[in-house]
């Protein structure tokens, strides 16, 4: 008898060593080779090759260790992928026992790990992004060495692994699904890198769940980095491998596109407000600043709104939009800051006589709140009180 841990060694018993490590009383050698419970993930284990002979080191190679990476073409993936696509092809002609010499149940496929940041529309830094940690030097079976076909034809040329391009498939709702790509092998994600999915993402995809499948591509050289439809007859020419080693489903990763709240705050400096029962004429704020994490367009400039409201309880009775204009911000890097009319000092003036306009009410009662109201770019907005009557 020659086991220890579950790792099988010459010499084989049929029933002592390998029905002991599968869990099964058979004595039957085609039974053994045949069983559900053989780890695919080990390197030696029987596999199919039509020779008696014993299956060498150079021959198990070869025969990618009787793992079979089921490809599909990148048109073939315009849904979800789903069921196993990593096969084990079990031996149909040939049942040897020396195939058991040095195998092991315990072991582990090769150790991949995919982060999904929160999918933020106009995030400065998180947006869209995967953290990719490859490690290969766990499993027995080195992937990236393996050699597999670049096509579904029969007698196709093969290529390692290792060229296989990461890329992303991106399922957006019903929306057509793109796919990106990093522009580099999977080797290159060794030991961590970080992917930016961003470009995959835009405003109109807000609320939409989105279903994100890794995979490797070829020939991935021919992509230029970024998105690509996958709506086009050009995809039938690239081959697509979902990278996950127990089932598809296993490396898919889901997240609704959120809107990031950029509009931080408004701050106010002095300022000088008037009952607009007193029938003053003017309101002044100095110095309004914005501030936000950055704009919708990348640029240094927004579109900015300011609204003067007057609000009783949960209750707004009226407000008028008293600033509609572009402004520049007075920074370079995020946090971005604008200020109106001019930083850092100057004054808005707005005229009361809109409240006495309105015929929601007729007079200003104490505790009624003023408000400042400001949007940025016409993606969200932050309110400021800055008058309670007394």
């Amino acid at each position: 008898m020659a086991h220890n841990n579950g790792i099988i060694t010459a010499p084989v018993s049929v029933l002592n060593d390998i029905g002991y490590v599968l869990g099964s009383n058979s004595g039957d050698v085609k039974t053994l080779c045949l069983l559900d419970t053989i780890n695919p993930w080990s390197a030696k284990k029987p596999v199919e090759h039509n020779s008696p002979a014993r299956t060498t080191d150079q021959k198990f190679a070869e025969l990618l260790y009787g793992m079979d990476p089921q490809k599909k073409t990148i048109a073939q993936l315009a849904t979800v992928p789903s069921g196993f696509y990593w096969k084990y092809n079990k031996p149909e002609t040939w049942f040897r026992v020396l195939d058991f010499d040095g195998y092991n149940h315990g072991a582990t496929p090769p150790d991949v790990y995919l982060h999904l940041y929160p999918l933020y529309y106009n995030h400065p830094s998180e947006n869209g992004r995967i953290a990719v940690t490859w490690y290969d030097d766990g499993s027995e079976i080195e992937i990236l060495s393996m050699s597999v076909k670049t096509t579904t034809q029969s007698g196709a040329a093969s290529a390692a692994l290792s060229s296989w391009y990461l890329c992303f498939i991106v399922y957006p709702g019903s929306a057509t699904p793109k796919l990106f790509s990093t522009g580099h092998p999977l080797s290159y994600f060794y030991p961590s890198q970080i992917v930016d999915i961003s470009a995959c993402i835009t405003q109109q995809d807000v609320g939409q769940t989105f279903t994100i499948v890794p995979c490797l591509v070829y020939p991935g050289a021919a992509l230029t980095d970024g998105v690509h439809l996958m709506s086009g007859g050009f995809m039938q020419n690239y081959y697509a491998i979902p990278l996950s080693f127990t089932s598809a489903e296993e490396a898919v990763m889901s997240g609704t596109v959120e809107l990031f709240e950029w509009l931080k705050g408004m701050s106010i400096g002095n300022s000088a407000i008037v009952d607009p029962a007193t029938g003053a004429n003017t309101y002044r704020f100095a110095s309004i600043g914005i501030v936000a994490q950055q704009n919708n367009t990348g640029s240094a400039t927004c579109n900015f709104i300011l609204k003067l409201g007057l609000r009783r309880g949960s209750t707004i009775y009226y407000s008028i939009t008293v600033i509609s204009q572009s402004l520049t911000t007075t920074s370079t890097t995020p946090p971005l800051v604008w200020y109106f009319p001019t930083a850092p000092n100057g004054y808005v003036n707005f005229s009361p006589s809109f409240l006495r306009g309105s015929s929601d009410y007729t007079t200003v009662q104490s505790g009624d709140v003023l408000f400042l109201e400001a949007s940025y770019d016409n993606l969200q907005t932050v309110t400021k009180d800055v008058k309670t009557i007394q």
